[in-house]
């Protein structure tokens, strides 16, 4: 049995899932769609500190975990692949406390 992957997403934009307009089996130019085309990954959980959007998001990709903020995130969900959608000042700051959750 091959294992399935428990992905996550930090900032919930267009690159993260806003990109596809529509959700296809076949091919996807964003996070989330990529993670709902490979059979070996789910979406698990997300984090967006605009509550409206992560509203949005979630119930455009199906996932039920939801946060307005990453740590408590990262703190609650075992997380096998994380995507960081966030503007790239942010990404130093978001990998160094991820990694302290890292097993």
């Amino acid at each position: 049995m091959k294992k399935i992957y428990r992905s996550a997403i930090i900032g919930c934009g267009n690159i993260a899932g806003n990109y596809d307009k529509f959700i296809s089996k076949k091919y996807s130019f964003t996070h989330a769609g990529a993670y709902n085309i490979f059979s070996r990954t789910k979406l698990i959980s997300i984090s967006d500190n605009n509550k409206h959007v992560l509203s949005n998001f979630s119930k455009k990709w199906k996932v039920s975990s939801m946060y307005n903020d990453y740590k408590k995130m990262l703190k609650n969900e075992r997380i096998d692949i994380l995507s960081i959608c966030t503007p790239t000042n942010t990404h130093y700051d978001i990998i160094s406390y991820a990694l302290k959750f890292h097993k």
